[in-house]
């Protein structure tokens, strides 16, 4: 206490500065490492595209691989219809569908449907129950923090938040005993402690170490994939095709123009309608990858990502 005591204030935030810093950093690294898991390397095949497309890009992504393999397979095809792209079901009989591409085509048994429609966020949680057994797969493997590897994770984030804050709080202590100003090393606090939620609070289904590895992993092997992905042909060329879309997305690779157009593509809105399947586009136009950031809109005149992953 006497050697916080003896500390100038302003030559005290310094130090909390760079040491908030050190313990975002090391938390960050602990946190990821709470999936106690060993050091094999899973071969990303194991998982199927449905799963790695979950691991790299969480439910959004999942249901984009979905929609590639429905088109790839001529079960979905791309119409226009008053100058809007629409997602339709195709008389071609479907079969060997996994849970997700069975949950794409009952959504267009009624109706085509935009883009937008598969981003809303109704949409994206019942997708999300459907293809459960699929997500328990990457739980079991450690690859997602889910169930003790959450559990495990929360806590040694929350270790790593009162090893931070202990020397600011005892300042601030002593500060205020002492009728010395707070204010700047209050507001230090806010801002370490903004910083540390964002950076190193784990999150359900986001990938831990291990999953972290599996996904550096995938996009290495299937790399090549974004370079030759016209010259591929045959069943088994087909299914390496599909999981380098599972990892880079199908905008990454020159084979769907058509697909790439719709999901880029905003709608031209002429007149007003109640619908909420009336724009498409948000799939990519999104800052931050999977949802909005800060809950802003889409840009390009999108009405916004319709939920978070």
């Amino acid at each position: 206490m006497e050697f916080l005591r003896s500390i100038p204030g302003p030559t005290f935030l310094l130090i909390y500065a760079i040491w908030a810093i050190v313990a975002i950093i090391v938390t960050r690294r602990y946190v990821s490492g709470s999936d106690n898991s060993d050091n094999r390397r899973l071969e990303p095949t194991k998982l199927s595209p449905l799963q790695l497309a979950f691991l790299v890009g969480g439910i959004k992504n999942a249901v984009n691989v979905s929609i590639y393999k429905l088109w790839k397979a001529k079960n979905i095809e791309i119409v226009t219809e008053n100058t809007k792209s629409l997602i339709k079901k195709t008389e071609v009989s479907a079969q060997n569908l996994d849970i997700g591409e069975q949950q794409i085509l009952d959504a267009l048994k009624e109706q085509p449907r935009t883009a937008h429609y598969f981003s809303l966020k109704n949409f994206k949680d019942s997708f999300e129950r459907s293809i459960k057994s699929e997500v328990d797969k990457l739980i079991s493997e450690k690859l997602i923090f889910e169930g003790e590897n959450l559990k495990s994770a929360l806590t040694n984030f929350r270790i790593g938040v009162l090893i931070m804050l202990i020397p600011a709080f005892l300042k601030m202590y002593l500060g205020i005993q002492n009728d010395k100003p707070v204010t700047f090393l209050f507001i230090l606090v806010i801002f370490s402690l903004f910083f540390m939620l964002a950076i190193a609070r784990p999150k359900k289904n986001f990938a831990t170490a291990a999953g972290k590895k599996l996904v550096k992993d995938s996009k290495q092997r299937f790399d090549y994939l974004k370079h030759n992905a016209t010259q591929t042909s045959g069943t088994d060329n087909d299914l390496l095709l599909i999981y380098g879309v599972a990892v880079f997305g199908f905008m990454s690779f020159s084979g769907a123009p058509e697909l790439m157009q719709t999901f880029n593509t905003p709608v031209h809105t002429g007149t007003s309608t109640t619908s909420s399947d009336t724009t498409s586009g948000c799939s990519s136009g999104c800052s931050g990858g999977s949802s909005c950031s800060g809950g802003s809109s889409c840009s390009s005149g999108c009405g916004g990502c319709g939920g978070g992953d």
